[in-house]
C-alpha cells in the first residue's frame, strides 16, 4: 500500500488541478487532508497543538471548511508526522500562486477582475503575500483564475 502523500504535495496538487471544484471554490482535497489528519491525531490533540478552537476542528471533521484559512489548514496538515511544518506548507503554496501568476502573465488587478470572490487587487496581493488571511475558497478562486489564463 503506497504511503499517503505529504500535505504540502497535496496542497500543490490541489492548486494544479483543473476540475470544476476549483472553479466552484470547493476544496475537497484540502478537506480530506485536514479530516484525515484530525482523525489520525484526534480532535483534542489538534486543538492543543494548533490555534484552532474545538468548534472549528469539529466543523472541519464535518466537512465545513469554507471559513478555514490556508494557515489554519496548514497547521492541521503539519500535525502529520511525515509532513513539513505549517510555515513550509504555506510558503510553498504562496510561491506556487506567485509562480503561476508570473507564468500566466497576470498581475493582482487582473486576478481580482476575474474573481468571483469579493477581493480587490490590493487584497489579492496582500493575501498572496500573507499579509492578510486567505480562506481556502479564496485560494481556490485565485488558482482557478491562474489556471484559466494558462489554458487560454
Amino acid at each position: 500500500m503506497p504511503a499517503a502523500p505529504q500535505p504540502t504535495v497535496c496542497f500543490i496538487r490541489l492548486l494544479r488541478r483543473r476540475p470544476i471544484f476549483l472553479r466552484t471554490h470547493s476544496t475537497p482535497p484540502t478537506r480530506s487532508i485536514s479530516r484525515r489528519v484530525i482523525e489520525t491525531v484526534g480532535v483534542d490533540t489538534t486543538v492543543a497543538d494548533t490555534d484552532l478552537d474545538g468548534d472549528t476542528v469539529e466543523a472541519v471533521v464535518d466537512g465545513e471548511t469554507d471559513d478555514l484559512t490556508l494557515t489554519e489548514a496548514a497547521d492541521i496538515a503539519a500535525l502529520d508526522d511525515d509532513a513539513p511544518d505549517a510555515e513550509a506548507i504555506v510558503l510553498e503554496t504562496r510561491d506556487h500562486l506567485l509562480m503561476g501568476m508570473t507564468t500566466a502573465v497576470l498581475d493582482v488587478d487582473a486576478v481580482a477582475a476575474e474573481l468571483d470572490a469579493d477581493l480587490t487587487g490590493q487584497e489579492v496581493q496582500q493575501a498572496v503575500e500573507g499579509r492578510i488571511a486567505m480562506t481556502l475558497p479564496e485560494l481556490a478562486a485565485i488558482q482557478s483564475v491562474i489556471e484559466q489564463r494558462l489554458e487560454a
